[in-house]
């Protein structure tokens, strides 16, 4: 039998080549640098987790025990805004360290159709009935929100919610275990799955939080429904924020949560995103925010400092031993837009201050991308979009290849210092 270590090496290095492949597949000209082709505007030497040592050195010991020892489950927690919320960046970074380190689970996920949203392309999430939704990036309305920034409210006690993956996904995306964060209190329905098929039979229910519902399956599955019930006088409604999906197996467990528009002060009003976190357990959370805060027009450094602050201590106070990763916002805007390049420095300036002063690791993706100018050179090549803003599906691929580099290199560098 070959040796699953082999298998997940192989897999890996596939990953890491396709970091200086185009899209299109088409193969460098000869005599092409291989470090840099075809994207040479790329600084590769720059390409790593900045502060590390002081930031990830209690994450990186607990990947090591889980990469050597082949056992045990690490939770990672990654944040954002509309960077993030398509999943085609963080997509590639979750399927590249499970293929290394065991596949533990999809994660959060979340109805974002339901919302009126864009979100990943799985799994397909759909429901009988029309809900009501909040974002965290919208002003604060009568329905707060949690874990993935969003909530969904109905007031129709026979609303289901079918979740399924599909064909092509399905084998690395089943699940036996399912948490709901919901509303739960004598005005809220009842959460329960709708037992559809064989395979929910047979199932447990754990209701160990006041935040969430926790099913546990007699066998795995890629598809399940969700159905919404009034079992009390008193129930008026159900409100759902988010959901996570375990497979019971050791490796790494991705959660991601982004949220289009949002930033660090959307982040922090967010009423039950830090009561959310604190069951999810992270080992690590990386916080992928900036870009908005730098589009406000009354942007102010020592507000943004204090907002940034704000809410990394708030992630610490219940979760002191957690691992914090800031990355910086890339590179984007108009040419000739001076205010704005004015206030992507200072905000740039703010995080890394930030950083350096409280031991918290970054990744710099402005400058790993080629620093002052760089989105031109992406929109040149087809991988931003034509608001130089957000980009294309291949541009966030390659950012998720490259800080999956990042992030290994910093693995080996723990291993090679500290454990010598």
């Amino acid at each position: 039998m070959v040796n699953k270590n082999i298998i997940r090496l192989f897999t890996v290095v596939l990953i890491l080549l396709q970091v200086f492949v185009p899209s299109s597949g088409v193969p460098a000209g000869r005599g092409a640098n291989p470090r840099t082709s075809p994207y040479p505007f790329l600084k590769i030497r720059l390409n790593k987790i900045q502060n590390s040592a002081a930031g990830m050195e209690g994450f990186y010991k607990k990947l090591h025990i889980l990469k050597s020892q082949d056992a045990g489950k690490i939770t990672i927690f990654h944040i954002g805004d509309s960077h993030i919320q398509a999943d085609f960046m963080t997509g590639v970074i979750r399927e590249s360290l499970q293929a290394d380190l065991g596949n533990a689970g999809r994660g959060l996920i979340f109805p974002y159709g339901l919302a009126k949203t864009n979100g990943p392309g799985d799994p397909k999430m759909t429901s009988n009935v029309v809900w009501r939704a909040q974002r965290s990036s919208w002003p604060v309305g009568d329905m707060p929100t949690g874990i993935n920034g969003f909530a969904i409210s109905t007031s129709n006690p026979g609303a289901t919610i079918d979740i399924a993956f599909s064909d092509n996904t399905s084998a690395q995306n089943v699940f036996n275990k399912i948490t709901l964060y919901c509303e739960k209190g004598p005005e809220a329905f009842e959460f329960q799955i709708a037992e559809t098929t064989d395979a929910y039979d047979t199932l447990s229910l754990t209701e160990s939080t006041p935040y969430t519902v926790t099913f546990t399956l007699s066998a795995p599955t890629s598809h399940i429904r969700l159905a919404v019930r009034k079992t009390k006088a008193t129930q008026r409604h159900a409100v759902l924020y988010g959901i996570s999906l375990e497979n019971g197996k050791e490796g790494i467990l991705y959660h991601t949560a982004g949220v289009n528009g949002a930033s660090f002060k959307t982040f922090n009003e967010s009423a039950y995103f830090i009561p959310h976190l604190n069951i999810l357990k992270p080992d690590l959370v990386i916080i992928s925010l900036g870009s908005n805060d730098v589009g406000e027009s009354d942007f102010d450094p020592a507000t943004f400092r204090a907002q940034i602050d704000e809410l990394v201590q708030s992630i610490l106070k219940d979760n002191p031993d957690v691992s914090i990763l800031l990355t910086l916002p890339p590179d984007f805007g108009k040419a000739g837009n001076t205010l704005l390049r004015q206030k992507m420095s200072r905000a740039r300036n703010v995080m890394i201050g930030y950083c350096k002063r409280n031991g918290q690791a970054y990744w710099d993706l402005y400058m790993v991308m080629g620093g002052y100018g760089s989105i031109g050179k992406w929109q040149k090549s087809s991988l931003v979009q034509k608001d130089a803003m957000h980009f294309r599906k291949a541009g966030y691929q390659l950012q998720g290849r490259l800080f999956f580099q990042a992030l290994m290199k910093g693995l080996r560098d723990y291993e090679s210092n500290r454990l010598e």
